[in-house]
């Protein structure tokens, strides 16, 4: 049904192709074919990951795989600059990108990336529980905002973008492009969670009891000189009832002073290679980029496997 709506010429000229540019042709489509299979799913597992995962807050979510919801904000010290335009931001990614052309007008031509960075900063999430340290590397961004220019220097003096020039992409030999989050967007973030006081919520009193101990019995002239009451160079039973007694107050002292201290939250990468979204788009707006994307994807899939099925028909039926 499908070889009914094409026109008889283009299978004469397939028929008609030599079997190297053939068959790299094919190859091309099948690339296609499987690269938007391989999309379409993806896409759609993000969406509904984005979809299936609950929002949790910051004091309550668990140690793990989390989706958290709020507000950026800079941590305190130096400010996040982004280089091309020097705004204050949270995170930024730019690229510099040079054309390169053949034509004595410079138009045309295709682009040269010479300089890319992507920020690695930490930035809080905040919400009504609590502040979570979000630690961008190896995330899925969706920034709020994106700018792109044209200029002739391949260094551009910081500052802001210039308005839009319809001609410049044309006339101009230098492109520059940056996003940015911005502070105090809404932030929406799927990845892993940990709290660095995991060394209170798993303390062993016990184990630790026994390195103190080790620790104390390697230095025999202090611990003598502090636990020994009748003199004798000697610790007999009740004195050691002390040693471990002072050992033990000791080690609660330790632990009322980690618990004294604030929880730092982090969110980062999923070592497990699981998704890690970082967005500042609501989660239904996401969700539903997400499908978009993976249905523009299965458009891919059928059209190219549509095609790779008509070349090789064509080629078979010649043999």
């Amino acid at each position: 049904m499908f070889e009914t709506l094409i026109p008889a010429e283009w299978s004469a000229s397939v028929a008609a192709m030599e079997p190297l540019r053939f068959w790299i042709f094919t190859l091309a489509t099948m690339t296609g074919a499987a690269a938007g299979f391989y999309a379409s799913f993806r896409f759609l597992s993000r969406a509904r990951l984005i979809e299936d995962t609950p929002t949790s807050k910051v004091r309550s979510a668990v140690q793990g795989y989390v989706e958290l919801e709020g507000t950026g904000e800079l941590m305190p010290g130096e400010p996040i600059l982004a280089p091309l335009t020097g705004t204050p931001c949270l995170w930024f990614s730019y690229k510099v990108e040079e054309r390169h052309s053949e034509s004595s007008t410079g138009s045309g031509g295709r682009w040269r990336v010479l300089h890319r960075e992507r920020s690695s900063h930490l930035f809080y999430l905040v919400d009504e529980t609590g502040k979570c340290l979000i630690d961008p590397d190896g995330a899925d961004v969706i920034p709020s905002v994106r700018e792109e220019w044209y200029g002739d220097s391949e260094t551009w003096p910081r500052g802001p973008a210039p308005k839009h020039d319809r001609t410049a992409f044309i006339t101009r030999r230098y492109r520059y492009t940056e996003q940015r989050i911005q502070p105090n967007d809404s932030l929406h973030v799927i990845g892993w969670f940990t709290t660095d006081d995991d060394a209170v919520a798993h303390f062993d009193a016990e184990a630790e009891l026994r390195t103190l101990l080790r620790e104390w019995k390697h230095d025999q002239g202090s611990l003598i000189a502090r636990f020994d009451r009748d003199g004798n160079g000697v610790l007999d039973v009740t004195e050691w009832d002390g040693v471990i007694a002072a050992a033990r107050e000791q080690i609660s002292r330790e632990q009322a002073t980690h618990r004294s201290h604030p929880l730092h939250h982090v969110m980062s990468k999923p070592r497990d290679g699981r998704a890690y979204i970082l967005s500042t788009l609501p989660q239904h707006h996401l969700a539903g980029r997400y499908r978009r994307y993976s249905f523009a994807a299965l458009l891919l899939f059928l059209l190219c496997g549509a095609i790779t099925t008509w070349l090789l028909s064509i080629r078979f039926t010649l043999l």
